[in-house]
């Protein structure tokens, strides 16, 4: 996994919310990502970034990114409904 020089560290990266609880709740969602799908979530949504600069900076090819956003949001719809009720 490529280092990223200017991601800020764990603790600094919090959540935009304004609900506290929301806030908090999101905060264990992202940590049950492994760090690849962590960084290019916190790059695309956080931080705007197309999905060829994430490849750029972390030196993945765009289906590699692509790969890592879906794994991304399926793991983040199973922590959310780990039961797969609707």
């Amino acid at each position: 996994m490529a280092k990223l020089g200017a991601m800020p560290s764990r603790k600094s990266w919090r959540p935009r919310a304004a609900d506290p609880e929301q806030a908090a709740l999101v905060s264990r969602a992202l940590a049950s990502l492994n760090p690849n799908q962590r960084e290019v979530v916190y790059l695309r949504y956080y931080e705007g970034w197309s999905e060829g600069e994430i490849g750029e900076r972390l030196g993945f090819g765009p289906r590699t990114v692509r790969y890592h956003l879906a794994q991304a949001a399926k793991r983040l719809v199973e922590w959310r409904d780990p039961e797969g009720s609707s």
